[in-house]
């Protein structure tokens, strides 16, 4: 497996990009561990969470839009090893646990 991370500091609560080949993909293992960010970040009292996407990525999007992530319109150009790749920000409330959502 390769993975890339980025670990960002915002207002509301830290944000982490991992990456995974298509062969490990359909297990149900991102969702639980998305579900799992999402209730610890409420734990720690962050109202909401943001991430960055490669644009166009529509599989990953729509992986996000699932769990509860809309697209905010926040788009931004990020280099990495030499490359420039397109982003657009996707953003989700987070209700801590025993909250109506």
């Amino acid at each position: 497996m390769r993975t890339r991370h980025r670990a960002e500091q915002r207002p509301d609560g830290p944000a982490l990009r991992a990456l995974r080949r298509p062969p490990r993909w359909d297990r149900g293992h991102g969702g639980a561990l998305l579900r799992r960010v999402h209730e610890l970040l409420a734990v720690d009292g962050h109202a909401g969470a943001m991430l960055w996407l490669a644009a166009g990525n529509e599989r990953s999007i729509g992986f996000y839009a699932h769990h509860g992530w809309v697209l905010d319109g926040a788009t931004q150009r990020e280099e990495v090893a030499g490359a420039t790749f397109d982003e657009v920000r996707m953003v989700r409330p987070l209700v801590a646990q025993g909250s109506a959502d």
